[in-house]
């Protein structure tokens, strides 16, 4: 399956998991989503495989696991292995494997990680169009810089979009270009552009109040 109808089918039984209550788990995997809108074209496989061999933060003891999900998934594979084809039964086998792998790692980290390694993957493959010479490329990876180092820190995070706002420099088409680099989304507008940059943030800060949740009523 392609990785970008992978993503569709993850936010598919997340909107299950929500709609039987289950908060922590639908959050939980609508997180692993912009992994899978990095590279659409390519396989659920081609995506796995990429990541299997890259190093990932552990995380300290305040910090959610990629062990929240990994634990999901084994339920999700038998259930599509009954109920939908043997290739997508097997793409989340390959995701269960490689979240099992880095199941200590910090949950907010291996997501921003993965999603980087990834776009850098493929960096300077693509030749640029002229629309895209004329933008501000500089200007877009300096703020693709400092929305990942922020990203999980709701106040740090805030004042960079506060400032993406009023920074004159930054025209549609470079907020356009902000958006589908950090957010991996298509975006029209500066409006519409900055909701999908603040999304992914939080996105994230949802699925770690949701694990922080859980995790304190199981110590309970």
């Amino acid at each position: 399956m392609k990785s970008t109808a992978f993503a569709d089918r993850l936010e598919e039984v997340a909107e299950l998991f929500a709609a039987g209550q289950a908060t922590s788990a639908s959050t939980a995997l609508k997180t692993l989503v912009p992994i899978f809108r990095v590279l659409p074209a390519k396989s659920v496989t081609d995506v796995t495989k990429k990541l299997t061999e890259h190093d990932f933060p552990s995380a300290s003891f305040m910090q959610a696991r990629v062990e929240t999900i990994a634990r999901l998934l084994p339920a999700l594979e038998k259930f599509t292995a009954a109920i939908a084809s043997k290739a997508i039964a097997a793409d989340f086998a390959a995701l269960t494997a490689l979240l099992e792998k880095h199941k200590n790692a910090s949950l907010d980290q291996f997501v921003a990680k993965a999603t980087e390694a990834l776009a850098h993957s493929v960096a300077g493959k693509t030749k640029p169009t002229k629309a895209a010479k004329t933008l501000r490329t500089d200007l877009v990876e300096q703020y693709n810089k400092r929305l990942e180092e922020a990203l999980g820190d709701d106040p740090g995070f805030r004042q960079i979009v506060s400032q993406l706002q009023h920074d004159a420099e930054m025209t549609s088409g470079e907020m356009a270009a902000l958006a589908k680099r950090f957010a991996f989304s298509t975006a029209k507008g500066r409006d519409q552009a900055l909701k999908k940059i603040m999304s992914r943030h939080q996105d994230l800060m949802i699925a770690r109040a949701a694990s922080r949740a859980t995790a304190g009523r199981i110590a309970g």
